[in-house]
């Protein structure tokens, strides 16, 4: 009886090192914040930046629709949230823009152009 409790508590001493994280390989437990003094990203919170946002993200929706020119856009939630991320890349450049046309413009030349050559193979995927 006594080896096999030594064997237990050998196994269970063995699982639980197996278990414990890795101070070398382990992440820190928060990303390091930019100094004080600079500010990376302005402030997109508030009722008029999310009207402004889901406007425009409506409005890319609707001329993608209108013009098919998409191939194998379907509207669906990943699309959408792309959508999404772009137009809050496009004012996070530009925080002046107040007008949905503006933003809709910003996105033709910068990302429509990029996804469609890409699918004619001008642009090599993104991996």
């Amino acid at each position: 009886m006594p080896v096999r409790k030594f064997i237990r508590d050998q196994a269970r001493r063995a699982v639980l090192w197996a278990l414990q994280p890795d101070p070398a390989r382990s992440l820190e437990p928060h990303r390091p914040r930019p100094p004080a003094g600079i500010r990376v990203v302005p402030d997109l919170k508030g009722r008029d930046k999310t009207r402004l946002v889901l406007a425009s993200v409506l409005h890319i929706h609707d001329s993608i629709c209108d013009a098919d020119a998409w191939q194998g856009y379907e509207g669906t939630p990943e699309q959408v949230e792309k959508l999404m991320w772009q137009v809050y890349g496009i004012l996070s450049m530009h925080p002046d823009i107040e007008d949905t046309q503006e933003i809709h413009d910003i996105w033709l030349d910068d990302y429509a152009m990029a996804e469609v050559q890409q699918e004619m193979g001008w642009v090599p995927a993104e991996h």
